[in-house]
């Protein structure tokens, strides 16, 4: 089961979407935040938690040295490994120097603390300023990708999307991240 995205019930127009307690219904235990498996308030930052546990994913297989087989650590649920997780990426070298910018992401996304998670509109900023458009190095956003997400960053310092919510416009565009990344022999599903 993969549907923790929208346990905080985002509506438009509410800047920090719905906000939502008690049972979460069904979840992935896996990468459920802390207060999704405490069954206390939700918001955004829990999707940005779940988010953040599914970029430690496409980058542990990105990275095999990130966590060397056998390695216990990817198989329990996430929240309960927040600080080795942390530790691990922070001291972590990756060898596509391309991918640092997503692991410090990813450290910001998987605060204990709801409060301390990146917000949506600072991690698309983050990987917006950390592509870089040279032939060679990975690109995190492309063209298409801003043309079909990101509209432009209004007077309120919030990003507006073109017929999306902002995880479905950031998830659509973060999933070029690692097509791109990917090694060119590796097939890739088309989405």
């Amino acid at each position: 089961m993969f549907i923790n995205f929208g346990t905080s019930l985002y509506f438009h127009g509410q800047p920090e979407g719905s906000k939502s307690s008690g049972y979460p219904g069904p979840f992935t235990q896996k990468y459920g935040a802390p207060e999704v498996h405490d069954w206390e308030q939700r918001s955004r930052s829990s999707d940005i938690f779940s988010l953040g546990c599914v970029y430690i994913e496409i980058l542990a297989q990105l990275e095999p040295a990130l966590f060397p087989k056998g390695d216990s650590i990817l198989e329990e649920p996430y929240h309960q490994h927040i600080v080795d997780l942390q530790r691990i990426l922070r001291e972590a070298e990756p060898e596509d120097p391309h991918l640092k910018p997503v692991l410090a992401c990813c450290i910001e996304m998987i605060h204990g603390a709801k409060e301390s998670r990146i917000k949506a509109v600072d991690l698309a900023r983050t990987l917006a300023s950390a592509s870089n458009a040279a032939l060679d190095a990975t690109v995190f956003f492309c063209k298409d990708c801003i043309a079909e997400g990101i509209r432009e960053l209004d007077p309120t310092g919030e990003w507006t999307f073109k017929n999306r919510n902002w995880s479905t416009s950031l998830n659509a565009m973060m999933r070029r991240v690692f097509v791109n990344a990917l090694p060119s022999e590796a097939p890739v599903e088309p989405s």
